[in-house]
C-alpha cells in the first residue's frame, strides 16, 4: 500500500511502525472475520468510524457492527489496504486513517 508521511514530528518512527503494525493486523483479522479480535485492538473507549460515515463511540459497538456485519453485508468481503496515513495529535495519540478495497 501507498503510505503518506506523517503530518508532523511528533510521534517516533518506532511510534509510527507500532501503528502501521495494528493497521496490518487489522486487515488480517478483517478478512479473518473476527470481530471480537478486531475490537481488542481498539482502546475500549475508542471511536471508530466506517466507510460511510457511521460512528460508533466504543469498541464494544464497533465489535456488535462488525459481527452483524461479517455475517451479512461483509461475508465474502476481502479487505486490502490501498494507501494510509498517521497523524500525530500529540506525543501520546495519533489517527490512523487507511484507504481500502
Amino acid at each position: 500500500p501507498r503510505e503518506k508521511p506523517t503530518q508532523n514530528s511528533i510521534g517516533t518512527p518506532e511510534d509510527l511502525a507500532a501503528i502501521r503494525g495494528v493497521s496490518i493486523k487489522f486487515v488480517e483479522l478483517w478478512n479473518a472475520k473476527n470481530a471480537r479480535a478486531l475490537s481488542d485492538l481498539l482502546d475500549p473507549k475508542a471511536r471508530f468510524t466506517n466507510y460511510v460515515g457511521m460512528v460508533w463511540k466504543s469498541a464494544a459497538e464497533a465489535t456488535d457492527a462488525h459481527a452483524k456485519a461479517f455475517e451479512t453485508l461483509f461475508r465474502d468481503s476481502t479487505l486490502s489496504e490501498v494507501e494510509s496515513e498517521v497523524r500525530f495529535v500529540s506525543s501520546s495519540v495519533a489517527v490512523s486513517h487507511f484507504r481500502w478495497k
